[in-house]
């Protein structure tokens, strides 16, 4: 998984194969270690790192006050293999920073916002 634009020296995932693993199988425990949005450091540039489960999505990306709600600046990457999840590190973002997810389809031209299920304040 590479970072967003401007990161693009960060590897970062939060997924090991097992947990993909058991997050197929339903017996992953503490996914919310690795879902949601989580305050970190990529290449010594604070931000926070991003991931949510979208299956059937075409594209993700995540809009905020910090890229004017434009879902074109901060995409996320599909995590490696096949089990729906979406990834990225999003330099600059801080706690308390509003964001949703921007999801398009791949069933159509369909695109929609999502609140963050695992977020921690609403």
């Amino acid at each position: 998984m590479r970072g967003a634009p401007g990161n693009e020296g960060c590897d970062l995932t939060r997924f090991s194969a097992r947990d993909i693993d058991r997050f197929r199988h339903g017996s992953h425990t503490r996914l919310c270690d690795h879902f949601g949005s989580h305050i970190c450091t990529c290449d010594g540039e604070r931000g926070t790192y991003f991931a949510v489960w979208a299956p059937a999505a075409a594209s993700v990306s995540v809009i905020g006050d910090f890229n004017d709600w434009d879902a074109g600046v901060h995409p996320l990457h599909r995590c490696t293999g096949d089990a729906g999840i979406w990834e990225g590190f999003v330099p600059g973002v801080d706690r308390g920073d509003r964001y949703k997810y921007h999801v398009a389809s791949t069933q159509d031209a369909y695109a929609s916002e999502r609140g963050d299920p695992f977020a921690r304040y609403w």
